[in-house]
């Protein structure tokens, strides 16, 4: 199938199927792969691609905020994708393998020609067509048939797609389109895409797999005028094909029949939690979270971007026992902390409430924990107040990006939604919705674990269920008000933000986990470029989650800091 054509199914089927994210994850990341491999500038060169299928992905999303706020109070667990039918076939077209579904529904059997299953003579020639392309090594696009089944006399879409990759292998999977048209989900696929009733005629037609021809007797027109109408509705919905149209009926249509009712945990009370939040003097409002005793050392802990503030009863007790009183605040969209502008502006901003936090709690100055992605708010906060900002301690800190060689050194979790940031932000706002739901149905292990696959530290921290527990809790409180806050952090990070970092005076350490797999020891070479004053501490045998695996180095940290400033 085209790369364009899947990406718009995904937009859909993603909504229902969280499990899918890795599939986006893959797709996206071998495209920005063999762009960086082919030396294409992929931070500045406009993907068009994206920028086509960003609408489905804002219809899906838009789709699914309807659904969800006409909901019952219960969430829904994902809805697991069925087993779809599937044929592969030679070069002369002929079937080498099937699936049990298949050669029951369609009557079917290997060695036999596919040609016996299809039903329209326009079908065969396209497919043949599609197989003499194969043969002179110039593949046709993926194609959508209609196949009609010796045992039930069922009709079915069925898309074919090319494969060239293994020479002893088959030329084409032809793989059911598991879908059929139901009024009612045809109404709203016409209300969602404001498709005219010429317009939504014809794609009843081609999802039932009734020909242009047919059509135009059925709606008393001519075929000129009917292909005239389809050609119009294309470029409409920015399509290519017939198959892009019937692909994006199938992902919307799975997406229609959502199950209101079918039970999933408890996502994000926010009676539950026990914040302090702050009216600012501009009216907005600063949620933070405060461990620690009343008299105790001060300091200003900003929590990773994904969820809140969640700390281990281990990091609390020692932090706490040295003396420290952790005051950590949420950052703009995230818990109860309202938005602060965008870019620069949002990270200058969120400077400026800090300091009114300071002085809420009359702290004159403090050092500063920084984690993952808050680094440019740590920067802003320390280069616009230097004088309340002790110093900066960094865990495995974001870095500002400035060329595509960045990108090829960061993992794929991490390279997509940049990249998405660059290109795409509606199809990131989906991307980081999509994380959540995943966590929200019960798969934040898998998530979690292909995150720090290769960190063998990593893997065994989150495998307690405490840390798993704090990760569930703090993603839901944390993107309780949707996910501005993860998409505006996002964008800001997939900035050049190296401005933040000019003119800084302060101390700064940054703490490294020798397995970190997040931020690769290439990423941190760059990051001390900027500031070559840094000094960095390698933590053997802890990964990206070394705050929680080593605290003491931070409180060790902390410590060189006070008396650095007490000097």
């Amino acid at each position: 199938m085209r790369f364009e054509d899947r990406l718009i199914q995904l937009a859909y089927e993603l909504v229902l199927e969280p499990t899918k994210l890795f599939e986006l994850d893959d797709l996206l990341d071998q495209k920005i792969s063999r762009l960086i491999e082919a030396g294409n500038d992929v931070l500045t060169e406009p993907d068009k691609t994206l920028q086509d299928v960003s609408q489905y992905y804002e219809s899906a999303l838009a789709l699914a905020e309807r659904t969800e706020h006409s909901a019952t109070p219960k969430a829904r667990r994902a809805i697991r994708s069925e087993a779809l039918s599937w044929v592969m076939v030679n070069d002369q077209g002929v079937i080498t393998k099937l699936s049990e579904a298949a050669q029951q529904s369609l009557g079917l059997n290997i060695g036999e020609h596919l040609h016996k299953a299809l039903s329209d003579t326009a079908d065969k020639q396209a497919f043949c067509k599609g197989l003499a392309g194969l043969r002179n090594a110039s593949p046709e696009p993926a194609l959508v048939l209609t196949v009609l089944s010796a045992a039930t006399e069922r009709l079915s879409q069925h898309i074919v797609e090319w494969d060239l990759h293994d020479p002893d292998g088959p030329v084409a999977i032809v793989q059911e389109l598991n879908m059929s048209w139901e009024d009612s989900v045809g109404r709203l696929f016409s209300q969602s895409l404001s498709l005219t009733a010429a317009e939504l005629a014809i794609c009843r037609a081609i999802v039932n797999g009734v020909s242009l021809r047919d059509l135009a007797q059925q709606r008393g027109r001519s075929l000129g005028t009917v292909r005239n109408q389809l050609k119009h509705l294309l470029s409409k919905l920015n399509l290519k094909s017939q198959t892009e149209l019937v692909c994006l009926y199938s992902g919307f249509s799975k997406l229609s029949k959502l199950n209101q009712d079918d039970p999933q945990r408890p996502f994000g009370e926010e009676g539950r939690r026990k914040l302090e939040v702050l009216e600012l003097a501009d009216g907005s409002h600063l949620a933070v979270d405060v461990w620690g005793d009343p008299d105790a050392r001060p300091v200003l802990y900003f929590h990773p971007m994904i969820g809140e503030t969640g700390l281990t009863p281990e990091v609390k007790a020692l932090f706490k026992d040295n003396g420290y009183r952790l005051i950590m605040p949420w950052r703009p969209h995230f818990g109860s902390t309202s938005g602060c502008g965008t870019g620069f502006e949002q990270a200058y901003g969120f400077a400026r409430r800090l300091a009114e936090l300071l002085d809420h709690f009359d702290v004159a100055t403090c050092p500063i924990i920084a984690s993952h992605g808050a680094s440019p708010y740590a920067f802003a906060f320390a280069q616009t107040f230097p004088d309340r900002c002790e110093g900066l301690v960094f865990v495995c800190t974001t870095l500002p990006i400035v060329g595509g060689n960045q990108l090829k050194k960061m993992i794929a979790q991490v390279r997509v939604p940049y990249y998405l940031a660059k290109h795409a932000p509606s199809v990131l706002r989906f991307y980081l919705r999509s994380i959540v739901a995943k966590i929200q149905a019960g798969y934040e292990d898998s998530y979690m674990n292909r995150f720090f696959s290769g960190s063998l530290a990593d893997l065994d921290t989150i495998s307690g269920a405490g840390v798993k527990k704090m990760i569930f809790d703090s993603t839901a409180y944390g993107y309780l008000n949707g996910v501005d806050g993860g998409v505006e952090e996002i964008l800001l990070n997939a900035m050049d933000w190296s401005s933040l970092a000019a003119s800084i005076t302060q101390p700064v350490h940054l703490v490294y986990g020798e397995q970190d797999v997040r931020d690769r020891a290439q990423l941190i070479e760059d990051f001390l470029k900027i500031l070559p004053t840094a000094r960095l501490e390698i933590v053997s045998g802890a990964g990206s989650l070394v705050f929680y695996q080593r605290p003491d180095v931070f409180v060790q940290q902390l410590q060189e800091l006070n008396c650095s400033a007490a000097a």
